[in-house]
């Protein structure tokens, strides 16, 4: 698959997404979904506009949306536009479709520009984050997070849900999803695997400055049922400091073992 057709792969994905409450996992996802929520909101803290570049099913324009940022989701996907409609559809947002290589804002448009999962599957990430950080307002926020083809904690949480998706398909002899299965360590889409020195780079020639790359995100997300997760999340919650801390750490070891690297920096 080439890196160009990724979007391609989504808009399929897109299109026949359904919406479930409680998807295997669900709770610990929530969990971890809302720690970030609230850090990035003292991160967004003052400002206002936000666009959500590769905006998805809105997901992450959701929680800013009901914060009272004035969200505009943005994405290749016409389906995806109609599924983040469907999730914001009791709150006020834009809804624009586009290119990451070609956004149709003007200069100087938005106070945040953010992503979620979006330039990971780009070869060269220096044209997104260039027009990413062109539609920002000077000392405007640049926030995305992005997860690479390398050894991590997200590598281990594949061949664990792996594992857990071949098991349930073989007790219910579902065995024409084993094939399938195979999708959990072999994504049918573009991942890049550059370093986090081309991205500083990226970013520093798109013009922003006070910029930080670190790894988020220490455990797995398991897709475990719902009345199995409910035992242990209180664990989870107690543990809610460490894992706080292990996201702000900016270490090597959190670099190389987080399940995301999370890029940010300030327009100049």
């Amino acid at each position: 698959m080439k890196y160009s057709e990724s979007w391609k792969i989504f808009d399929k994905i897109w299109k026949e997404y359904e919406f479930k409450k409680r998807k295997p996992g669900y709770l610990i996802d929530s969990f971890f979904e809302k720690l970030r929520v609230k850090e990035l909101d003292d991160f967004f803290g003052g400002k206002e506009t936000i666009v959500n570049v590769g905006s998805g099913s809105g997901r992450w324009s959701l929680p800013f949306l009901r914060l009272g940022y004035k969200v505009t989701n943005f994405d290749m996907s016409h389906y995806a536009l109609l599924v983040s409609k469907k999730r914001c559809r009791n709150l006020k947002a834009n809804y624009v479709r586009g290119d990451a290589f070609a956004i149709p804002f003007k200069n100087n448009s938005f106070d945040i520009v953010m992503s979620f999962g979006l330039i990971e599957h780009f070869k060269d990430v220096t044209k997104p984050i260039d027009e990413m950080v062109r539609i920002l307002k000077p000392h405007g926020l640049f926030f995305a997070d992005i997860i690479t083809k390398r050894i991590s904690v997200q590598r281990l949480q594949s061949w664990i849900n792996y594992c857990l998706y071949l098991f349930y398909v073989v007790i219910h002899l579902n065995l024409q999803k084993i094939r399938k299965s195979i999708w959990f360590l072999q994504k049918d889409y573009f991942e890049n695997s550059l370093s986090t020195k081309e991205y500083l780079t990226a970013m520093e020639k798109a013009g922003l400055s006070k910029i930080n790359i670190t790894g988020i995100r220490a455990f797995p997300i398991v897709m475990l049922p719902f009345f199995i997760e409910r035992f242990y999340l209180p664990v989870f919650r107690l543990f809610g400091n460490f894992f706080v801390n292990f996201d702000r750490s900016n270490t090597k070891f959190s670099k190389f073992w987080g399940a995301i690297w999370e890029l940010r920096g300030i327009k100049q």
